[in-house]
């Protein structure tokens, strides 16, 4: 067993609430030895003042906290120059719920609610990477064989 000597826990301000709502983000500030919250430079200052609150009162007395921006930089923009970059966060809303799109049951085991075939969810990733899954082909046995299979369709309705 790994034991840390610092106990760091990040907390999104976009998601207020979250923090002191949903497991394992309570216990983790239970135990946190400093507390940063991030993507300030982006949060109104309500949804601060809520997860500043919500960490105060989870957390141990007088733990750090940092505010801090998510600003994205390259410290090469020649390396990126003209290419189409997909940054990938956590996705919290698929552990902590809260998704306007779909439902499991109450143990998440189960899809319940907006069920999204495999084929349509890759379908939907490669349209929002700016790729027609219909075109995107690979000849393997004998014939073109696509991803998505005979099947597919974008999820418009998650699209922004």
């Amino acid at each position: 067993m790994i034991r840390s000597d610092l106990h760091v826990v990040l907390v999104d301000p976009h998601r207020p609430g979250d923090e002191t709502s949903y497991h394992p983000g309570e216990a983790n500030l239970r135990m946190a030895d400093l507390v940063i919250i991030n993507k300030v430079d982006s949060a109104t200052p309500g949804q601060l003042a809520q997860v500043q609150a919500g960490v105060e009162s989870v957390a141990k007395a007088n733990v750090p906290v940092i505010l801090a921006d998510s600003v994205l930089t390259v410290a090469d923009p020649d390396q990126v120059k003209g290419k189409r970059i997909l940054v990938v966060g956590d996705g919290p809303t698929l552990t902590h719920g809260g998704m306007a799109y779909g439902a499991t049951d109450p143990v998440g085991l189960r899809a319940e609610q907006n069920k999204v075939h495999v084929h349509d969810l890759h379908a939907t990733i490669l349209h929002l990477l700016g790729i027609n899954h219909e075109h995107l082909t690979i000849f393997h046995n004998g014939r073109d064989e696509r991803l998505t299979d005979v099947g597919g369709n974008v999820v418009t309705d998650i699209l922004a």
